[in-house]
């Protein structure tokens, strides 16, 4: 019985292939070129560098960081055509949600182990150095952001937010220009 179902599904696969339309002649083929891939030395790690990320395709933060865990389509008219994904991060339970608008990576998330320093979280745990830039601390008392240019990608917004008032700081998150 088994040598007889390898036989028939033999039998439509040869079928399948031998009925592949014919391709005009006298056309070229264009080659479709495939994603960048991430070099080797950039591989996967715990810190979410976005000095190398910001901007890159689907395609390749799953060849970073494997198969997104959660995709979600944007909704809002103004992140269309877009979707969320959700990566696993080595020592991040929570992982890293990540934006994509016209499957580029615009928009970033990450919960993180407290600390008291945005500036020192955001360097640590994105590469994202914003220097002595002036911090925006009244538009959102919890947060602390820093918006401008860092490492070679302009960024709408970065910051590190709060727990509490007063609390330790235990998410970063950026935002670039699209």
């Amino acid at each position: 019985m088994k040598a007889f179902v390898v036989l028939v599904a033999s039998i439509f696969l040869f079928i399948a292939c031998s009925n592949k339309p014919a391709e005009p002649t006298g056309v070229e083929k264009t080659k479709v070129p495939e994603p960048a891939k991430v070099a080797e030395t950039e591989k996967r790690s715990e810190k979410v560098d976005l000095t190398k990320l910001a901007g890159r395709s689907a395609a390749e933060f799953d060849g970073y960081f494997g198969k997104a865990t959660k995709i979600s389509p944007a909704t809002n008219p103004n992140e269309k055509p877009g979707e969320y994904r959700q990566y696993e991060v080595t020592g991040n339970p929570k992982g890293l949600s990540v934006r994509f608008f016209k499957d580029r990576a615009v928009r970033f998330n990450l919960f993180v182990e407290p600390g008291d320093s945005a500036r020192k979280m955001l360097k640590e745990h994105f590469g994202i150095d914003v220097g002595n830039s002036p911090a925006d601390t009244k538009s959102e008392p919890l947060s602390e952001k820093f918006k401008g240019k860092f490492s070679g990608v302009e960024f709408l917004t970065i910051y590190a937010k709060r727990d509490k008032p007063g609390g330790r700081f235990v998410m970063v998150h950026a935002e670039t220009v699209r």
